[in-house]
């Protein structure tokens, strides 16, 4: 049986440390168990992988040592990338200041990822983006995906 192929954006791993939401923190963590046990194949972009390194010590080394202990494919900001999300800032679902999340739905979309799972509902995991992203995979020819939190994944039913 093939896994559910999912992108990871850097708010997922950020808040494996997010003492001050308790509950998103709790289930990031849970999340990861799955991912480490190999539940799901998961894809990062590059610029998931700068934003980490870009972060601060202690943080950006704790974060580093969560991704050391999952598997996962890294995939490249490309031309189709870059296409993708000039695409979407084109059709006025998010703006050249979300350039990088524009960068991680398009790397999402030509992963074939299932899904994009964020903790960054005003950009992202939200209604108007994620019908604006089912539109331009459409256009484009793409499977669709969807933009979700790890709340509503629901992992914990995947056998």
């Amino acid at each position: 049986m093939r896994k559910t192929k999912i992108f990871l954006d850097t708010s997922v791993i950020s808040y494996l440390f997010k003492s001050d939401l308790p509950e998103r923190e709790a289930e990031t963590r849970a999340l990861w168990e799955y991912l480490i046990a190999g539940k799901y194949d998961i894809v990062l972009s590059d610029d998931v992988l700068n934003e980490v390194s870009a972060c601060n010590e202690p943080k950006r080394q704790m974060m580093r040592d969560m991704l050391a202990k999952i598997e996962f494919k890294e995939v490249k900001v490309d031309l189709t990338v870059k296409e993708i999300a000039d695409e979407i800032i084109q059709k006025g679902i998010l703006n050249e200041r979300n350039r990088i999340d524009c960068n991680h739905i398009a790397c999402a979309i030509v992963s074939n990822c299932r899904y994009l799972l964020s903790w960054n509902f005003n950009d992202l995991a939200n209604t108007d983006t994620n019908n604006g992203v089912r539109a331009i995979t459409h256009l484009l020819h793409f499977s669709s995906i969807d933009i979700i939190s790890p709340f509503n994944l629901k992992f914990r039913e995947e056998k």
